[in-house]
């Protein structure tokens, strides 16, 4: 969040790019934590870019898989 906090003192344009997993979206036994967060984490990038976007901030996930 420090870098956000950055952009928006010096009014920079910019993007932010997560990494997330499919594990966010699909649901594998025994791996509860790790799907959890990487859920939480897909979750927090759609919020983001709804509330940077009026500061010309994109928010992006980008979900490496098979």
């Amino acid at each position: 969040m420090r870098a956000v906090k950055y952009m928006i003192d010096k009014e920079t344009e910019g993007v932010i790019i997560n990494v997330t997993s499919n594990q966010g979206v699909y649901t594998l036994r025994d791996y509860l934590a790790y799907g959890s967060v990487k859920a939480a984490f897909n979750e927090l990038t759609k919020h983001m870019a709804l509330a940077l976007a009026e500061y010309g901030m994109r928010v992006n996930a980008v979900a490496p898989g098979f």
